[in-house]
C-alpha cells in the first residue's frame, strides 16, 4: 500500500496546526513500529526541522522523506 506523504503529515499532525511537534513526531515514530530513543527521535527531528524552529512543516517533512529515498542502497 502505497502512503501519500500529505497524508502521513496530516495523520502526523494531530492538534491539526500544520506543523508536526517534537511529541507528535514522538508519537508517530512509535506508531509506525519503530523502537527509538528519545534522543535518537529528536536527532532526526533535528535533522527535518531545517529552519530549526522546533516543528517540522511539510515541505521539511517532504524533503526529508525524498532525501532518505535518494540515499537508500539499491
Amino acid at each position: 500500500m502505497q502512503v501519500k506523504v500529505i497524508d502521513l503529515f496530516k495523520e502526523w499532525d494531530e492538534d491539526k496546526n500544520n506543523k508536526i511537534s517534537k511529541a507528535e513526531f514522538r508519537r508517530a515514530i512509535a506508531t509506525l513500529g519503530f523502537e527509538a530513543t528519545t534522543e535518537q527521535c529528536e536527532a532526526v527531528f533535528r535533522e527535518l526541522d531545517k529552519d530549526k524552529n522546533g516543528q517540522i512543516d511539510y515541505r521539511e517533512l517532504l524533503v526529508g522523506l525524498k532525501t532518505a529515498e535518494s540515499k537508500k542502497p539499491a
